[in-house]
């Protein structure tokens, strides 16, 4: 009967460390889950749009888009997207040629190569950063796209049509976070929604 009550004892025992083990390995694996969600919240990166039409350091008319970074972590930008009356652009020279080319030229490849031209005789002086790749810590700013006030006068058309224009545009971005986690941002709409990658 001793042997009888020995063994059950140890039986006892022996599920109860059982049992307490089980219990250490939730509380470490759901600790981990926990630890990581918590890391992976310290680096969230969010992004803003802005644009405006006047650079008040230097008193001047200066049409300027920007991203800026307003999250805890660094943000990888990966693509941004302009649309455009329902057209969807993927650089500012497209924006350029679908919103604000001279209207008055009557087939889209005069426009371009009108356009082309001002820009490169830098009658259109023009500033853009290469997004895709780029790298925004936390409370950085990155143009899109800088144009001061041209002095040649289609120039100053071309720049208005744009400062017009900037208003109706809608931008959407998609960037990862330091972890691979990414956001798909729709400036317009002030959201951003996660996705398995940015493509």
């Amino acid at each position: 009967m001793p042997q009888v009550r020995l063994r059950l004892v140890e039986i006892i025992v022996a599920v109860c460390v059982v049992i307490i083990s089980l219990a250490s390995l939730f509380v470490a694996v759901f600790q981990g889950v926990v630890m990581q969600r918590t890391l992976e919240t310290s680096v969230l990166p969010a992004l803003t749009y802005n644009h405006g039409n006047f650079d008040t350091d230097r008193q001047m008319r200066r049409l300027t888009l920007t991203i800026g970074s307003v999250g805890l972590g660094p943000a990888e930008m990966h693509s941004v997207h302009f649309t455009y009356e329902g057209q969807r652009l993927d650089n500012i020279q497209d924006v350029l040629l679908a919103c604000c080319s001279d209207p008055e030229l009557e087939d889209a490849a005069s426009r371009q190569a009108a356009l082309v031209d001002m820009i490169a005789s830098e009658r259109l002086p023009m500033f853009t950063n290469v997004l895709e790749g780029a790298l925004l810590a936390p409370g950085a700013t990155l143009s899109v796209a800088e144009l001061p006030w041209p002095e040649d006068e289609a120039a100053r058309a071309v720049w208005e049509r744009l400062n017009q224009a900037r208003w109706a545009m809608r931008v959407e971005a998609c960037y990862c976070s330091a972890f691979g986690q990414c956001w798909r941002a729709d400036f317009a709409e002030r959201a951003r929604r996660q996705v398995r990658r940015c493509s």
